[in-house]
This record gives C-alpha cells, sequence and structure tokens, in this order.
C-alpha cells in the first residue's frame, strides 16, 4: 500500500509497512492527484537485505533504503540533503554543519538556551532537506 506524503514541497507515493516509517511518515500524510516520484521497496527485499545484513532488522532496512531512495531522487528536483542541524529565526533557516559527534545539536540548543525558546525554533536536528526553486534557498524538516 502507497502511503502519500508531502515532504520539501514534494508529493511522493511511498510504500512502508514497519514501525519506524509508519510513526515518522504521519505528520507528513497528506492527499494528492499526482505524485512526483514514487518510492517502494518489496518485502523480498527488504528481507535479502535483512538477511544480508544479520545486525539489521527488516524495520531498519526499510528506513535505511527508504531514506537512501529520497536522498537520490530528490537531487532531480533541485535539492539534497546535509548532514546538519537546522534552526529557525525570524523566518531565516541557520544550518551547523560538522562531522558527527562535534557538537552541532549542542550549538542549537545553546541557540534556544541564549536567544530563546520561542524565538528558536528546531527545524531539523540530523539531516535537513534543501531546494533550490524560484532562485531561494529553503530547508525542510
Amino acid at each position: 500500500m502507497y502511503h502519500k506524503l508531502r515532504v520539501a514541497d514534494l508529493n511522493i507515493a511511498v510504500e512502508y509497512k514497519y514501525e519506524t516509517l509508519l510513526k515518522q511518515a504521519a505528520a507528513y500524510e497528506c492527499e494528492f492527484d499526482n505524485a512526483d516520484f514514487s518510492i517502494s521497496m518489496p518485502e523480498s527485499e527488504v528481507k535479502r537485505l535483512q538477511s544480508e545484513n544479520s545486525h539489521l532488522s527488516c524495520n531498519d532496512c526499510e528506513y535505511i533504503f527508504t531514506g537512501a531512495a529520497f536522498y537520490e531522487e530528490i537531487i532531480n528536483y533541485n535539492g539534497m540533503l546535509l548532514h546538519s542541524s537546522a534552526a529557525v529565526a525570524n523566518g531565516k533557516a541557520y544550518l551547523f554543519t560538522a562531522d558527527s559527534g562535534t557538537g552541532k545539536s549542542t550549538h542549537t540548543e545553546l541557540w534556544r538556551k541564549y536567544l530563546g525558546e520561542d524565538k528558536i525554533k528546531i527545524l531539523n536536528d540530523d539531516k535537513p532537506a534543501l531546494r533550490y526553486t524560484d532562485g531561494k534557498l529553503y530547508a525542510y524538516g
């Protein structure tokens, strides 16, 4: 069964059934007639990947595959994902990128602490989507 999701201003039909995506994608569900693209991973492929990577569950395999498929497809829509922590202040997004474990999330939390939780909102704390549209760069949670 395909779920209709709106992510980064794109209509995406995604087939999934495991817990992680069922929970995380719920906030992005919407109605539309035509998808910009579709992502599907047959159950047989989930099980094959899981058997080749015994440290991962089927849930993990579906989540990783679906994310990778999204990363590859968003490029066709002037987009990309950036490993960063993104905060919004005064309608503008500020992204902090660095190696894992160097303090991106801490930096974002310090903005919230010192500038005010009411003034700084966390947009995404791992991999925000970025898209160049109509001459502007947009960041998405």
